[in-house]
């Protein structure tokens, strides 16, 4: 009981820490703390921090749940999402899908991808010398 406690009082507010920032991030509130963790992975590690959040919030739930003696199909149903949200955080570290983004973000990157098409159209204009380099 004592390790279950300890895991509680560690779990709990660290993943709510991380899924309030999560949810920030999210609404577009909290976009400094994007721009750090997203220029150490390549993927969205500031919305992941939201899924990562969730699974430290419900390791001692689950546990408290199995301890209970509650309903198989409740505990089952939250050990999947339990699994769901630890997998989608530690994949949205390295690539986060695009239907898992807010808007801002994907045309944020839209906006990016028609930047570097435009660019890359003038490199093939200056390369072919109809266009000067200016």
């Amino acid at each position: 009981m004592k390790e279950d406690l300890f895991l509680a009082i560690f779990s709990l507010p660290f993943g709510g820490f991380l899924m309030v920032v999560g949810l920030l991030v999210y609404n577009g509130r909290f976009l400094a703390f994007r721009a750090v963790l997203n220029s150490f992975s390549s993927g969205e590690p500031a919305l992941a921090s939201t899924y990562i959040g969730l699974f430290f919030i419900l390791i001692p739930l689950s546990q408290m749940a199995l301890a209970a003696d509650i309903n198989e199909f409740a505990i089952m149903v939250i050990a999947c999402v339990t699994l769901l949200s630890g997998f989608i955080g530690v994949l949205g570290g390295f690539w986060m899908p695009n239907f898992l983004k807010p808007r801002f973000i994907r045309e944020e990157n839209a906006e990016r991808k028609r930047a570097r098409q435009a660019e890359r159209e003038r490199r093939k204009k200056i390369q072919a010398g109809s266009v000067s380099a200016e």
